[in-house]
């Protein structure tokens, strides 16, 4: 058989299915919520949390329907060639979202050196009127996203080993973990946007700060959705020594979610930080 007859013979088109139009359908009306979040002058200012539950619900099920949907369409395909086409597919998703964190912090470090940037700002870092931003909670929230990625990698290995019960143990830690960053997220949040009015329109390092840590934040709570998912799976019996891509997906993504808070921590923390200037 040729090289280009056994390259067709593993050809595979995914049935049609709704599920991706009903996630565009869902993400599509998040930055309108969010614009109208932080713009109250806007009109129908009052709608946004109508449209964000609107829309955070959609996501949710065109999230669940597409990845359930995949989840059943494995079993009908060859695993080894499966296997290393969502490897390769999924690589390549994580290296254009570290291409997105990377423009965000390139446009930080051009605006922190950069002459005309900084005399916009008054020739001073961070701007005059930029608050103290404590690091007791994000230096906290790093150990805590350092911990969660041993105890995901527990978990891989244990299933690895066959050893299920224990797997689910510690993911069920590396969930647990992951909520308690979220929370202290948004405790930091309330407790900057409340006590020092520092919000996303007060100025440049408010936009960029919560930008990154929000988008951050997107990425952990979409982590914490597919590990559930892996979790689930593991109370189904789903996984097993050869068949758990899931898995190996679900834990280089909280792995990649860990090693960009350090950027968060290490840059965007400390770069804001009084003495920086």
């Amino acid at each position: 058989m040729s090289a280009a007859a056994h390259e067709e013979e593993h050809i595979h088109l995914p049935e049609p299915t709704i599920w991706p139009f009903i996630l565009v359908l869902g993400i599509s009306p998040l930055p309108v919520a969010a614009i109208l979040a932080l713009r109250p002058e806007l009109p129908l200012h009052y709608l946004w949390p109508a449209i964000l539950g609107f829309g955070g619900f959609l996501t949710l099920v065109g999230t669940l329907g597409w990845v359930t949907m995949v989840i059943r369409e494995k079993t009908t395909i060859d695993q080894t060639w499966g296997n290393n086409t969502l490897t390769m597919a999924w690589k390549l998703f994580l290296l254009s979202e570290a291409a997105i964190f990377s423009a965000f912090f390139g446009h930080l470090f051009y605006t922190m050196y950069h002459a005309e940037s900084r005399a916009i700002l008054g020739n001073t870092w961070p701007p005059i009127g930029t608050p103290h931003i404590a690091l007791s909670i994000p230096a906290l929230g790093t150990g805590v996203l350092v911990a969660s990625s041993i105890t995901c990698e527990l978990a891989h290995k244990a299933l690895l080993r066959g050893r299920r019960a224990a797997a689910k143990n510690w993911l069920m830690f590396t969930l647990i973990l992951g909520f308690i960053f979220i929370g202290m997220q948004g405790y930091e949040w309330g407790h900057l946007m409340s006590y020092f009015g520092f919000t996303p329109s007060s100025s440049y390092v408010g936009t960029i700060f919560y930008l990154i840590t929000g988008f951050h934040g997107f990425h952990v709570i979409t982590g914490l959705l597919m590990l559930f998912v892996v979790y689930a799976r593991m109370e189904l019996g789903s996984f097993d020594r050869r068949r758990h891509f899931s898995m190996n997906a679900a834990s280089w993504y909280w792995h990649f979610v860990d090693v960009i808070w350090l950027f968060v921590f290490f840059v965007l923390y400390l770069g804001i930080q009084p003495s920086a200037h």
